[in-house]
């Protein structure tokens, strides 16, 4: 899965003094577009940055028998409950 870290987010990060952990699974594989799932770890990794005021934002993802689970969790406001719904069906 390619860093979001690494492409600009960590020093945006910095400067609001949170925290941002990547967990991977090594055992995570994604049969995807690579360039889309950049850019939608990177959308969803800023927005979590931009609505958190302190404490940290947390990137993982985790391999199951079917199916993998990507998981960008901040200390920020939350999603509407909504939207959250439909995210989790992408």
């Amino acid at each position: 899965m390619p860093s979001p870290v690494g492409s600009g987010i960590a020093p945006r990060a910095a400067a609001k003094q949170l925290a941002v952990t990547v967990a991977v699974d090594p055992e995570c594989a994604l049969a995807t577009d690579a360039d889309m799932l950049g850019r939608l770890v990177f959308a969803l990794t800023e927005n979590a940055i931009r609505h958190t005021q302190r404490g940290a934002v947390e990137i993982s993802a985790v391999a199951a028998p079917s199916a993998s689970t990507l998981r960008i969790r901040d200390s920020g406001c939350g999603l509407d409950p909504v939207l959250a719904r439909e995210l989790e069906r992408l």
